[in-house]
């Protein structure tokens, strides 16, 4: 099976998350309509939403 890199990077983030390696992941891609964000949406599939946090301002 081919698996994407998004996907195994996604996988991996939440590996990181789950081992408590990282704390948290920060998301700060800006979008016109952040509401149609479809890369958003997948890495919340693998990572908690709890563990992601806003980087847009910083």
């Amino acid at each position: 099976m081919n698996v994407s890199p998004i996907v195994r990077r996604h996988a991996t983030l939440a590996r990181l998350v789950d081992r408590g390696t990282f704390v948290a992941v920060q998301y700060a891609i800006v979008r016109d309509d952040p509401s149609r964000d479809d890369y958003l949406c997948r890495l919340l599939q693998s990572v908690k939403a709890a563990k992601v946090i806003s980087g847009v301002g910083d």
